[in-house]
């Protein structure tokens, strides 16, 4: 890495040779999916708490989704 801390993840090595790309370039991929993964995990956690404080359910989200989209187009 270049700066020059290493990352230790077995296996590593053997996946990116097997995917024939730098261990580095692997590693940069894991950590960038990871951290995507964990971010659209708070934004689902934020909807919930949103949905539950203004009281609504699973049953009006397409109802709401037609709403906003009728609002959009007019």
């Amino acid at each position: 890495m270049a700066n020059g801390r290493n990352l230790h993840a077995p296996g590593t090595p053997q996946a990116a040779a097997a995917e024939g790309v730098p261990a580095d370039d692997l590693a940069a991929e894991a950590l960038r999916r990871h951290l995507a993964h964990r971010e659209l995990e708070d934004l689902g956690e934020y909807g919930r708490g949103q949905a539950e404080r203004l009281g609504y359910t699973e049953a009006d989200v397409l109802r709401l989704i037609d709403e906003s989209r009728r609002e959009r187009e007019a």
